[in-house]
């Protein structure tokens, strides 16, 4: 999927991500009145409470006790009704919620609403019920409680960002492109961050899963090594693991070939969905430039320049089969590829 104009940028940005995100939240809600109308809908939604139809916001507002959160609105008479907390995966700071919504309880505030990612809900929200176990704390719904007297909810981003798009395209088209530069960054964002873990990601079960692609990596050697229609040697090459997975080098009928799990291109939603890839050079380790050329013929999706001029291609993994035809599978593609750049180096004799 194409990258927003604002996503392509955040890595370039310089300080937080998060800063970012409400700047570009506030600048749209403050310039187009239906957007912030809807907004406000949705916040009194989740704060289970009346907010006026038009609110004010501003950015990194100090308060007494020199909190900052990220977004104060003010009624039509200057009041702080609310108090917004963008969040992606950092933690809260010392005055996160307490001195919040102590601030909006002397404001006489509606109540202190806490934006993150979808995935982090769960987690995010037993942290903050946990700040709060020492107040007085009754529970409003599943998802919003009220803090000595002053509420507190969470929403995600996507249900927010889902809503001023909805509104977008109803009623406000000018604003269109504003709210994809902010869904664009805020999806970059998600898919950068470090993602919480889950009680189920720490099994055994998942080491499990996670060894079975190096092993198959090994068994894939191994079975091509015992076929006698080609010729394979690992002579001084070893099986090397690196930061984003691991990699098997071998000579295929006088071809040098890399196969590896690389989970940095399996998590890039610009290429195929497969943890294997595998680049064909020349016996020297070079890519040379017919093999290049004739990689051209792969869909785009399914075929990565690298550093160096090598050009890495998909290796598809049939789903809910079994061993042997999962590595018969990978087998097949390994030596249609060999083919097609034995092929490559032949029309050109040896190029």
């Amino acid at each position: 999927m194409k990258q927003s104009l604002l996503g392509h940028l955040y890595s370039h940005i310089k300080g937080s991500a998060e800063d970012v995100a409400t700047m570009s939240l506030q600048y749209i809600i403050t310039y187009y009145e239906s957007l912030n109308r809807v907004y406000n809908e949705l916040m009194a939604h989740k704060l289970h409470c009346d907010l006026p139809s038009y609110i004010e916001y501003e950015c990194q507002s100090i308060g007494d006790e020199y909190e900052r959160p990220d977004m104060a609105g003010r009624d039509s008479n200057g009041n702080e009704v609310i108090l917004c907390e963008a969040k992606f995966y950092a933690g809260l700071t010392a005055n996160q919620p307490l001195t919040y919504l102590e601030r909006l309880r002397k404001e006489n505030g509606a109540g202190l609403v806490f934006i993150c990612p979808k995935e982090r809900i769960v987690s995010l929200w037993d942290t903050l019920l946990t700040k709060c176990e020492n107040e007085d704390v009754s529970e409003i719904s599943q998802c919003c409680i009220s803090v000595n007297g002053t509420n507190m909810a969470i929403v995600s981003w996507e249900e927010t960002i889902g809503v001023l798009q909805m509104t977008a395209n109803t009623e406000q088209k000018d604003s269109c492109a504003d709210v994809e530069q902010l869904e664009g960054y805020c999806e970059q964002i998600m898919s950068e961050a470090f993602i919480p873990f889950k009680e189920e990601d720490l099994g055994a079960i998942t080491a499990r899963k996670y060894e079975r692609y190096m092993y198959i990596a090994d068994l894939l050697v191994n079975t091509l090594a015992a076929d006698f229609t080609v010729e394979l040697s690992t002579d001084g090459l070893k099986a090397t693991p690196y930061r984003h997975g691991y990699k098997r080098f071998f000579m295929l009928n006088g071809l040098a070939v890399d196969f590896r799990l690389d989970l940095e291109l399996w998590a890039d939603d610009k290429y195929a969905d497969t943890p294997f890839w595998v680049s064909f050079r020349g016996p020297d380790w070079n890519t040379p430039e017919c093999f290049r050329e004739a990689a051209k013929c792969i869909p785009a999706t399914r075929r990565v320049n690298w550093t160096k001029g090598n050009v890495y291609l998909a290796v598809d993994v049939p789903c809910n089969a079994m061993e042997e035809d999962v590595v018969s599978s990978i087998k097949a593609q390994m030596l249609e590829y060999l083919r097609t750049f034995e092929h490559a180096q032949s029309d050109t004799r040896g190029c």
